[in-house]
């Protein structure tokens, strides 16, 4: 029984070390989400959309999403994927041409 405890305690400590290894990422979508909130309009609506995201799980899935897929993203290619809206980027074409994409 004793070993059958100290080998289940070591597999929990094993997958714990793995899964909370502590890879925070920036949160955009969240961050996004939150900032689209604040500029809505006076703070009466902004809580009354705040309010709804939670009972609608805006605020959940977005948290999600970012946890598990965005910031795994962020982490392994050192870019976020969440696109930045206003930012200018060049791209070259196969032909050669650039082009400029907002």
């Amino acid at each position: 029984m004793k070993k059958k405890t100290l080998s289940v305690a070591l597999v929990m400590a094993l997958v714990g070390s793995m899964t909370l290894s502590s890879c925070i990422g920036s949160f955009s979508l969240t961050k996004k989400v939150h900032e689209w909130n604040q500029n809505l309009g006076n703070k009466f609506v902004n809580e009354l959309v705040f309010v709804c995201f939670h009972i609608i799980p805006v605020y959940e899935v977005c948290y999600l999403a970012d946890g598990l897929i965005f910031n795994s993203i962020e982490f392994w290619s050192g870019k976020s994927p969440i696109a930045k809206v206003g930012e200018k980027k060049t791209l070259k074409g196969n032909n050669g041409d650039v082009y400029c994409v907002t």
